[in-house]
């Protein structure tokens, strides 16, 4: 073969617009059904294995009554068995919800209740199919419009909402492979928790423009140097790290066989150029992955989150849901297929998030998505991330963006991480406090100091704390509202004196 198969895709782009996942998987499979599809420490497989599996599999959850628009949970860890249940699930036309052993049981049932899955995709039930079903193609039972996964936001402040994407939408996605540099001869590795929207992105891509894809082991998920020896031993020419991974990891990837480094699901800070480039990208469920990319060219204390890939529209509007004038500041609204059914047995959530698109009528982008996000454009047209819509609070009679505080603080030399809290005394008065991490001591007068050169007085937090770690969910995003009221929080005097 002398051409790579997503050069063949770019030209053939309507392909992303027709087919069902199975469809597109089986397109890549018939281009190439000898290349690697997958690989682990144990074995590796051919896109004609995991066809050949999935079918086997297929068989066997139709045959014990499971019909298409039914859920399916998979439970077989980051595994190949994984990638099959997946596809399996998909050729009987059926949804799944990846559930994970490390999450608490109680959790992964609730899941299960929510989404009424009527079957687990064990590694026992999966090998049972394999070695005793028919492996003859098994008839696509799914549609563009079915729904191809549920997965949950990662709940930092409030209980997680389940996502609803179809098969169009994640199609809708990937079909922007090449605006991050991402080609059939890549050999991907799948860093994600397999419970988010980033797994799903990954492996989609993988399985429908001809990756060669491997799962991340999960001993090696929070070892900064496993990873970087990871990568080199098994040539690694894409991954996606969250960004305080990826500060880790420029620390030790001298040899590294990068191309692409994918860095999301909070602001990166501070990425030094290197020989692979670096996407900072802005992601989300509702918007089945990735919304935006911004190439980082160096070190910086934040960067812009870039413009929106080609299959999604973005508008800033104000607080009345008109578009703001050049440079202001609004709320980002995004529509385009990518943008999702909306929230798993939640109509208020889902009315509340998600309505018809004022300002076109072009076909694919009638519905917008509300991100809760603040945003602004730059005169080259990259967005740029100002917090949540919701992240204003009042202290001392003014509003302020706690986000424009933390960024102010992490220009400061030393400091890695911030987070900034709001917390009522007795009297009912916000104070503001600021968390930091840092490998050494900071002098807080001087960092006051600092931060008086940039933002006014009333935006300087009362309470600043160093820390040695931010608490972190599975998905590596920090916790929000982690930390304890202060003791001093009641007497507002003494606590002024203690930190100030």
């Amino acid at each position: 073969m002398n051409r790579r198969y997503s050069d063949i895709l770019l030209e053939e782009a309507e392909l992303f617009k027709k087919e069902t996942l199975v469809g597109a998987f089986r397109k890549a499979q018939q281009y190439a059904p000898d290349k690697i599809a997958f690989f682990s420490e144990y074995n590796t497989y051919t896109f004609q294995d995991l066809e050949r599996m999935s079918n086997q599999l297929a068989r066997a959850i139709a045959m014990i009554g499971i019909r298409p628009g039914d859920f399916v949970a998979v439970m077989s860890g980051r595994s190949v068995e994984t990638l099959v249940g997946i596809l399996g699930a998909w050729k009987a036309g059926c949804a799944y919800v990846f559930l994970d052993r490390d999450y608490p049981e109680k959790r992964n049932l609730e899941c299960m209740k929510e989404c009424g899955a009527r079957l687990i995709l064990t590694p026992q039930f999966i090998d049972d199919a394999i070695e005793n079903m028919d492996s003859d193609e098994f008839e696509d039972r799914s549609t563009r419009e079915s729904v191809a996964v549920v997965v949950y936001t990662s709940g930092t402040t409030s209980r997680p909402k389940g996502v609803l994407l179809t098969h169009r939408n994640i199609l809708a996605s990937i079909s922007n492979f090449h605006e991050l540099d991402i080609h059939s001869d890549d050999i991907y590795c799948c860093f994600a928790n397999l419970m988010f929207v980033a797994s799903v992105y990954d492996l989609s891509l993988c399985l429908c423009i001809g990756c060669t894809l491997t799962l991340m082991p999960k001993e090696l998920r929070k070892s900064v140097l496993g990873i970087a020896e990871y990568y080199i031993k098994n040539k690694i020419t894409v991954t996606f790290l969250p960004p305080h991974m990826a500060k880790k990891y420029q620390a030790y990837d001298a040899g590294t066989p990068l191309r692409v480094l994918i860095c999301g699901s909070e602001p990166a800070r501070n990425l030094e150029k290197h020989s692979y480039r670096i996407a900072h990208v802005y992601a989300s469920s509702e918007a089945c992955a990735i919304v935006s990319h911004y190439w980082i060219e160096g070190e910086q204390s934040s960067y812009p989150i870039g413009k929106p890939v080609s299959t999604i529209r973005s508008y800033i509007v104000d607080e009345e849901g008109y578009p703001v004038s050049d440079g202001e500041t609004g709320e980002l609204w995004i529509s385009g297929p990518q943008i999702t059914q909306g929230y798993l047995d939640e109509p208020v959530a889902t009315a509340k998030h998600f309505c018809k698109n004022p300002f076109t009528v072009e076909p694919g982008y009638e519905r917008i998505y509300k991100t809760g996000d603040l945003m602004s454009q730059d005169a080259d047209g990259n967005l740029i991330c100002h917090g949540r819509a919701d992240g204003m609070v009042k202290v001392r009679g003014f509003r302020i963006e706690l986000s424009a505080v933390e960024t102010t603080i992490l220009k400061y030399p030393g400091i890695e991480e911030v987070k900034c809290e709001v917390y009522k005394d007795h009297g009912g008065e916000n104070i503001l406090f600021g968390y930091y991490s840092s490998k050494s001591e900071i002098s807080h007068a001087e960092l006051r100091k600092f931060m008086g050169q940039s933002i006014p007085y009333y935006m300087i937090p009362t309470g600043l704390i160093r820390v040695e770690h931010f608490k972190r969910n599975v998905n590596g995003k920090i916790i929000l509202h982690q930390f304890e009221i202060p003791a001093e929080i009641d007497d507002h005097k003494k606590c002024a004196l203690l930190y100030y």
